[in-house]
């Protein structure tokens, strides 16, 4: 979503681009002759991060209603790939992960009886990310929980991060995973819920 003065910005920026253009154009010698075609460059290949710039706002986080809500799933955290919105028959093995998100992007969750945690809710990319399929739509963002048990030296908290998506059929699909500041993340739930209240 572009905001009123960055709006204002973008559109100065292109007048401008647009006005030094028609000048050189005006301006027929052998050196706007090549001018000409590096300012069309530059006129594009500044313009399009503008825009995704352009596109962030202060609103740009606000949770879609949606997602508004609490979400309840099952995971399997000996099987990473392993999870359902149902109850398994046999739930050996098996942990229930609850989460609710707020409308003010505050996210509670709990993982099986005991473990509970915390986390912010933030929108994990933009028009160009959909288009190239990069990132999750969502993001849960500095997550922490004082212990999580299958998490790597548990008993120091353990920080982490759920990226996910919203799916067709409205439930949530991502995976919780543990960060570090210079490893790569550890996998630690594979996540699949669905909305249980509004």
């Amino acid at each position: 979503m572009i905001t009123q003065s960055s709006g204002r910005l973008l559109i100065t920026l292109i007048s401008r681009a647009l006005t030094l253009q028609n000048t050189i154009n005006n301006k027929n010698t052998p050196e706007n002759q090549f001018v000409h075609p590096v300012m069309k460059r530059l006129f594009f290949i500044f313009l399009i991060p503008l825009s995704v710039w352009a596109g962030s706002s202060e609103t740009k986080h606000k949770v879609p209603q949606s997602l508004i809500g609490t979400w309840q799933g099952y995971s399997h955290p000996e099987k990473t790939n392993l999870a359902s919105t149902e109850q398994p028959d046999d739930m050996e093995g098996w942990v229930k992960i609850t989460l609710t998100i707020n409308e003010d992007r505050r996210i509670t969750g709990t993982i099986g009886d005991q473990e509970s945690f915390e986390g912010i809710y933030k929108k994990n990319r933009g028009f160009w990310g959909r288009i190239f399929k990069m990132k999750s739509d969502h993001i849960l963002q500095d997550g922490y929980s004082t212990h999580i048990s299958i998490a790597k030296s548990p008993e120091k908290g353990v920080r982490f991060t759920i990226p996910f998506n919203l799916t067709d059929e409205g439930t949530i699909k991502g995976g919780m995973m543990q960060v570090f500041k210079w490893e790569y993340p550890y996998p630690l739930y594979r996540i699949r819920l669905k909305k249980i209240e509004s």
